[in-house]
């Protein structure tokens, strides 16, 4: 009994290590769909496809930076600076997050806010001093 217990744990982890795996191979998807979409224009579609990948994996920096991207893009700053943000609560030390952050806050006129982030994102990366 104890035996056919152990197995069928042992199958159910393998089957969520699995649909896991899947999960983030179609987040990885969606997320070069957007890339794909933003890089021929298509904003919109970029937006839906980052979206979805971070439905999928919530987790995924480089999707929440790409959307912050897109929305700037259209115009929505605010949408922007939240992805950004939430980019940074996820990983504090992502330079390059921060140069994105930098880059927002100095177009907002944020020019203490935007040298800030610029200065962590160097200090983070010297590679970024350009």
């Amino acid at each position: 009994m104890m035996a056919h217990v152990f197995l069928f744990f042992l199958a159910g982890a393998a089957c969520l290590h699995a649909q896991a795996r899947d999960t983030a191979a179609a987040a990885a998807v969606a997320h070069e769909n957007g890339k794909a979409r933003f890089a021929h224009g298509d904003i919109q579609g970029a937006l839906g496809a980052y979206r979805h990948a971070l439905k999928l994996d919530p987790q995924r920096i480089s999707a929440h930076l790409d959307l912050g991207l897109a929305l700037y893009q259209r115009g929505d700053g605010e949408g922007a600076l939240t992805a950004f943000r939430t980019a940074l609560r996820l990983d504090p030390e992502h330079a390059p997050a921060h140069m994105y952050l930098g880059a927002l806050l100095y177009s907002r006129r944020d020019i203490e806010g935007g040298v800030r982030a610029y200065r962590r994102a160097i200090q983070l990366d010297p590679g970024l001093v350009q």
